[in-house]
């Protein structure tokens, strides 16, 4: 296995928060150790799984799942069959070739070093670059799924996730972009193929035009998450839901800022660009069994009937 660097290391938590995780997700040693075993002898027996999939990934899938074991298995599945369906997330993600170091430069992108008081990982989206030209969708999803992909390797428990998706200075050209099939095909993986814990999702400095994207967005979400979907004109109110400790100075948080974190994460990954490449052939192997295709919801319709003027 390709030893990861860096990760871990950049998240900061005080031993009494991880007790307080660990006891909030119910997990214990024995627990954690017992549903690991019976998920590789699960794995095992499942042919068209792969057998040499990160471990440290899948503790935490298993932690994302509540530690049921068949939420587990059938996560990882979707997960592994994302990698196959989609190879123009998966594949070729080497964090120093061109797309991915124009995306880089056009936004930032990076996980909080802090968690919340409730255990909670921030994970942010700016626009670094305003140039619609230089936002290129494809790349810029390509990046947040690396990011997302390389944190699942850590050791450090959480709660949930909270995702933070900042408007300013984006333009019609940008907004129409998340109407893209890409997009929505993000969306339907980080639901099916994942084991996802979201507990506040922000849209902040929300212009007027942006409210269509919106709206097209929402069918997509699980209900579940579509009440905890929150738009913000600014980012002042941002404050009545997160402490400044886990937010940059941008948002009025007491951290760094988010253009310092993102350049930071851009050098996790290049230093973890071996461990890209070992992952790149874990996934379904032959022909998948009938029925596990999740990724279809024929909503793209939707999408094309929109315009942002």
């Amino acid at each position: 296995m390709v030893q990861k660097r860096k990760v871990d290391a950049f998240f900061e938590a005080p031993n009494e928060l991880v007790e307080f995780i660990k006891r909030e997700i119910g997990e214990d040693d024995d627990r954690i150790k017992h549903v690991e075993d019976l998920l590789q002898q699960r794995v095992h027996f499942d042919k068209h799984m792969p057998k040499n999939y990160d471990k440290a990934m899948a503790r935490n899938f298993i932690r994302g799942a509540k530690f049921n074991l068949e939420i587990t298995r059938r996560k990882l599945e979707g997960y592994f069959l994302a990698k196959k369906a989609f190879p123009m997330f998966y594949h070729n993600r080497n964090p120093n070739c061109k797309d991915l170091l124009r995306a880089f430069d056009t936004v930032n992108i990076a996980r909080m070093p802090k968690l919340t008081q409730d255990g909670e990982r921030v994970c942010i989206l700016s626009l670094a670059d305003s140039n619609p030209d230089n936002f290129i969708m494809l790349d810029v999803l390509k990046l947040f799924w690396m990011l997302y992909d390389l944190t699942l390797t850590c050791d450090l428990p959480i709660t949930s996730e909270i995702f933070i998706f900042d408007c300013a200075s984006a333009k019609p050209e940008h907004l129409v972009k998340f109407l893209s099939s890409s997009f929505k095909n993000s969306v339907s993986i980080l639901q099916d193929a994942y084991a996802a814990r979201v507990s506040q999702l922000h849209v902040v400095n929300c212009p007027t035009m942006a409210e269509k994207v919106i709206a097209a967005v929402r069918p997509l979400i699980h209900e579940k998450v579509k009440k905890r979907f929150i738009v913000h004109k600014g980012v002042e109110s941002l404050l009545n839901h997160l402490q400044p400790k886990v937010l940059p100075a941008e948002y009025g948080g007491h951290l760094e800022s988010i253009r310092d974190y993102s350049r930071s994460w851009q050098e996790i990954l290049v230093a973890n660009a071996d461990w890209f490449e070992g992952q790149e052939g874990v996934t379904i192997t032959g022909t998948p069994p009938r029925g596990i295709n999740k990724f279809d919801n024929g909503l793209e319709g939707s999408f094309r009937q929109l315009n942002i003027d």
